[in-house]
This record gives structure tokens, C-alpha cells and sequence, in this order.
């Protein structure tokens, strides 16, 4: 929705490994709700599904989903965060130390009804 009212499915490099994060940001309440810390390979799968009231966040591991976490639709929309013009899906990557390099790739955004 806007910098106050969004879900974030992040990765997080950490020590020799990363950590997969749901994080959730509503007006002025802002929460991890789960961290998944992972020791080996440096990638990550995400998967994120939708319906009218929910989105489900999952890691891919091992040919199956490790389940994250939800969140309702509503708190991003306008009953709660104010006027809104669709959804938007970001992606993006952010290195304090500026030596890091991120890739992204295989996206793939399917609608089914």
C-alpha cells in the first residue's frame, strides 16, 4: 500500500547463512512474525499465495513449502490504510556494506480463479 502499510517476505544474509522473514507493517504496528534461519546454500525460493482475504507466505525447500505465515488483505486496502489503487509487488535489495550482489529470478505471478 504505502511505506506504513505493507508485507514484506524478505531474506536476510546473516553470519553463514540466511534467514527467510515474514514481516508485517501496519500504520505503526510493525511485526516479524517468523524467521526460518537456513545454513547452507546462498538462494532461497519464495512463494506467496492470495485470495480475497488472506496472503500466505512459504518458503520452497526440498521440493516442498515450509508455511510462514498469513496476513488478511484488508490491511493494506482502504478499510484500513486510506485510499488505494490495486496491488503492488516490489522487489528489491539493500547492502549496507555495498559488497554484496542480489539476483533475482524465475518470477513468475499467475492468476487463477
Amino acid at each position: 500500500m504505502d511505506e506504513n502499510h505493507h508485507y514484506d517476505l524478505a531474506i536476510r544474509r546473516q553470519g553463514h547463512g540466511y534467514a527467510v522473514i515474514e514481516r508485517l507493517n501496519i500504520g505503526d504496528v510493525k511485526s516479524v512474525v517468523k524467521v526460518v534461519e537456513r545454513h547452507r546454500e546462498n538462494h532461497a525460493s519464495l512463494l506467496i499465495r492470495a485470495d480475497h482475504e488472506y496472503y500466505r507466505f512459504y518458503l520452497m525447500e526440498d521440493g516442498g513449502e515450509v508455511f510462514l505465515g498469513s496476513a488478511q488483505t484488508k490491511y493494506l486496502s482502504s478499510e484500513v490504510a486510506g485510499g488505494f489503487a490495486g496491488v503492488v509487488i516490489g522487489l528489491y535489495a539493500q547492502d549496507a556494506d555495498a559488497e554484496g550482489i542480489a539476483e533475482f529470478s524465475n518470477y513468475m505471478c499467475n492468476y487463477l480463479q
